[in-house]
């Protein structure tokens, strides 16, 4: 199982789904790394999205 976290100084970030806001857990490392991917794109600046073992 795989979280994508991000840090800012001492805040740790886990992405939460938007509806339910329960943390978004994926089972396989690619599909964590392909999202994560697509969410970097979006950041021009500040801490990117890290995917790890949760």
């Amino acid at each position: 199982m795989y979280a994508l976290v991000r840090r800012d100084s001492s805040v740790i970030e886990i992405l939460r789904d938007p509806i339910d806001r329960r943390e978004r857990i994926f089972t396989r490392e690619e599909d964590a790394r392909e999202y994560a991917d697509k969410l970097n794109v979006l950041i021009a600046q500040g801490p990117k999205w890290e995917i790890e073992k949760y």
